[in-house]
């Protein structure tokens, strides 16, 4: 319901953005290639809306990806993009394109304050915080853990590739590189820690890297 919401909320946008002329929409499948050994590769959906008489073009996306913590599974997370555009064609057929816009995760575990400490998502937690502070300050158990991941601004240039299959279908293929990162934020709290300390683990989490987009442009 919420994919559905965001989606309609996109199409009222370009409505409001883009004057009441010609244009494309576009519909794209893509594969995002993350940098990170945090996430693995990238599934998701792009959907674009170019007007005929201007360079610019508005862009909503949605992906799922796989999400790790000190090299273990914690689940699956969506990655919720909106933006703007622009694009410029070099030769027939052949376009190059700069984005750029706001990136929103959901995450399921987000926010949440994570009992019992035994458990998968428990040993996470004391894994990632240890991982940090354990030579320095000595291995260290908690009480609960609290993990948040932020939204961040990014962009991604490349080119794209479009052949006519009619006057009113178009195929689209799109080669990119992203530039990508998502605040993550990892508290243990010990509340029987001596002066009742808890420790803190922030990183910028890259989902920076290439992406292939393949799928199918209608102009009205």
């Amino acid at each position: 319901m919420k994919k559905l919401i965001f989606i309609a909320l996109v199409f009222l946008s370009i409505s409001i953005i883009l004057p009441a002329s010609a244009f494309d929409i576009g519909a794209t499948y893509y594969r995002q290639m993350n940098e990170s050994g945090s996430f693995g590769p990238s599934d998701g959906v792009k959907i674009t809306a170019i007007p005929e008489t201007l360079p610019i073009y508005a862009w909503g996306s949605w992906e799922h990806t796989r999400f790790t913590m000190a090299d273990q599974p914690m689940g699956y997370m969506d990655v919720i993009g909106i933006g703007l555009g622009v694009k410029k064609n070099i030769i027939n057929g052949i376009s190059l394109f700069l984005d750029g816009g706001w990136y929103h995760p959901q995450w399921y575990k987000n926010g949440e304050l994570i009992y019992p400490v035994a458990g998968d998502i428990g040993e996470m937690g004391f894994l990632y915080l240890n991982e940090k502070y354990s030579d320095t300050l000595g291995v260290h158990y908690f009480d609960s853990y609290k993990a948040s991941i932020s939204g961040n601004f990014g962009g991604s240039f490349g080119a794209e590739w479009k052949y006519n299959l009619s006057k009113s279908f178009l195929i689209s293929t799109m080669i990119s590189y992203r530039i990508l990162s998502l605040p993550m934020w990892v508290e243990g709290i010990g509340i029987d820690s001596p002066g009742g300390g808890n420790w803190c683990r922030y990183e910028d989490l890259s989902l920076s890297g290439v992406g292939i987009n393949a799928g199918i442009v209608w102009n009205f």
